[in-house]
């Protein structure tokens, strides 16, 4: 059948039809929000979220612990403990891109995965907590935007999902 010069296809019965929308899986990028404005305001203390490797695509949860300059977090459990030793391979301060997923909003970060300071869980196999940096947050020690947290932040704002 032709409308107009365009081929116009029938569906048999039976058949479903998916209809893409705009949340549909590889049309997305997690935002690059601000950590002053935004992200800080979303992602509060005593909430978790979802963390995911962009390199492995590993996913597991955080717990936000604290932090002002930028998120200090804890895996949740020890299996989420488990499944961040496995994109390290030891624990390390090397920063890795990453999606943070807090309650449906998918932000732009960069973890590094390395045990230090306080900590709020106990049973989850990780001594301390890790921080997970965003757009212009800073470091505490130095007070100062790191400049290989931002590259991996600009990194996994690229990646499409």
């Amino acid at each position: 059948m032709r409308t107009n010069g365009l081929t116009s296809w029938l569906v048999n019965p039976g058949v479903v039809l998916t209809i893409p929308t705009s949340g549909t899986t590889g049309m997305r990028h997690p935002e690059k929000a601000d950590w002053w404005t935004v992200v800080d305001k979303v992602f509060v203390r005593k909430t978790t979220a979802i963390v995911t490797d962009i390199d492995t695509g590993i996913t597991f949860k955080v717990y936000r612990y604290g932090g002002t300059n930028h998120a200090d977090v804890e895996p949740a459990t020890a299996s989420d403990a488990s499944k961040m030793l496995q994109i390290y391979g030891e624990w390390s301060w090397t920063r890795r891109a990453v999606m943070v997923n807090v309650n449906g909003r998918v932000f732009a970060g960069s973890m590094n995965g390395m045990p230090h300071g306080g900590q709020d869980i106990y049973n989850n196999n990780f001594d301390g907590h890790f921080c997970i940096h965003f757009l212009n947050s800073r470091t505490h020690g130095t007070n100062r935007v790191d400049e290989a947290h931002q590259a991996a932040v600009n990194k996994a704002a690229a990646f499409t999902y």
